[in-house]
């Protein structure tokens, strides 16, 4: 049986935790090293939320969804963003990802997002232009802190971009046009 389940990091059960761990694990091994902490994987203030996709009890496709308030073209949006986007090796190709992108992107619909916005390798893109999302070269993130901001592009990476609120569709082009800066902690980006 497939189901796609939406947990608050902090509440969600150890066993789909240890599961979705290991998936981390096998994609970004580099990531866990002694030491650092392993769960949860994205910092409590932006109210991480992970969507999980479990074939009979498994986990077999993880994204993690986070929000923050944000400064931009002169307006303050509720912009979120995904992270941890992941699918078990020998489960891709079945629409798990996309499942839990579909359902990730609804959820940050609901949630009353004005902007998402996040990055990806640029082979990913196409994937996520697939869901309704479009690649803006004009508006890298900047993440990290204010005292030590790095930009996606300097770390190759392009930027995906929803608009979801009318008020952020009338504004596309100032949006779309600059930097974005979210202050997610050193060595952050979504």
């Amino acid at each position: 049986m497939v189901q796609v389940e939406a947990y608050r990091q902090a509440d969600c059960p150890e066993p789909v935790r240890v599961q979705v761990l290991r998936l981390m694990k096998l994609e970004w091994p580099s990531t866990f090293r002694p030491g650092r902490p392993e769960w949860p994987s994205e910092p409590v203030e932006l109210d991480p939320v992970s969507i999980v996709l479990l074939v009979d009890g498994e986990a077999m496709s993880h994204a993690a969804v986070l929000r923050a308030q944000i400064e931009h073209a002169g307006g303050r949006w509720l912009a979120f963003g995904v992270a941890a986007m992941v699918t078990a090796p020998g489960s891709r190709g079945k629409g798990f990802g996309t499942r839990v992108f579909e359902e990730a992107t609804e959820y940050m619909r609901k949630e009353g997002a004005d902007i998402g916005v996040f990055t990806c390798d640029e082979p990913l893109r196409r994937f996520y232009e697939r869901g309704g999302w479009s690649v803006s070269r004009g508006s890298p993130l900047v993440g990290g802190t204010r005292e030590k901001p790095f930009r996606s592009e300097d770390l190759g990476k392009v930027t995906v971009i929803r608009l979801f609120s009318p008020r952020a569709q009338a504004n596309r082009a100032a949006i779309t046009s600059s930097p974005i800066r979210i202050d997610l902690g050193e060595g952050k980006l979504w």
